[in-house]
């Protein structure tokens, strides 16, 4: 019987994550631009020491034109 371990399902849980964000994003993105966009991103970094360890950082950020004559 094959034993899972915790952390490979953490990092495929990880994936799926990064995935269905990476698929929101793209299908919910504006196609012209707006008086103010609301832009989904997703980080991934890994560091040589660390191996396989992955860490992953989310955000969220609000554009709008703050000065309409320099637009």
């Amino acid at each position: 019987m094959a034993t899972v371990s915790y952390r490979s399902v953490l990092h495929k849980t990880h994936r799926y994550l990064a995935a269905s964000l990476l698929l929101m994003s793209l299908a919910l993105s504006p196609q012209s631009a707006r008086a103010a966009e609301v832009i989904p991103s997703m980080g991934m970094t890994r560091t040589p020491e660390n191996g396989d360890d992955t860490r992953l950082s989310y955000g969220l950020a609000v554009r709008s034109n703050i000065v309409p004559m320099v637009s």
